[in-house]
């Protein structure tokens, strides 16, 4: 699974939208949608925001969906080998 698709999967499982997401992490929908299609990678501070952004959801119980089960992997090749994972 690439960093796009692990990106969507985790937004889809809060039951957040492209635009939602975006908001709260400070940056557009158009790329947040670049991440998700893989056509352009998060910088690290944009990472950390997920990140935070996951930590806040958890702490509040929050965003709609089942549990905390899907994490966005952080290794650059997108791969699930090495690196933390974050999920929001």
């Amino acid at each position: 699974m690439t960093l796009g698709q692990n990106i969507q999967t985790a937004r889809k499982a809060k039951g957040m939208s492209q635009e939602a997401l975006a908001e709260k992490i400070g940056v557009s929908r158009q790329a947040l949608g670049k991440w998700e299609k893989d056509t352009a990678l998060p910088g690290l501070d944009n990472l950390q925001a997920l990140a935070a952004e996951q930590a806040a959801a958890k702490k509040s119980g929050g965003g709609g969906g089942g549990g905390g089960g899907s994490h966005v992997h952080t290794s650059a090749s997108g791969n699930s080998h090495g690196g933390g994972s974050i999920g929001f």
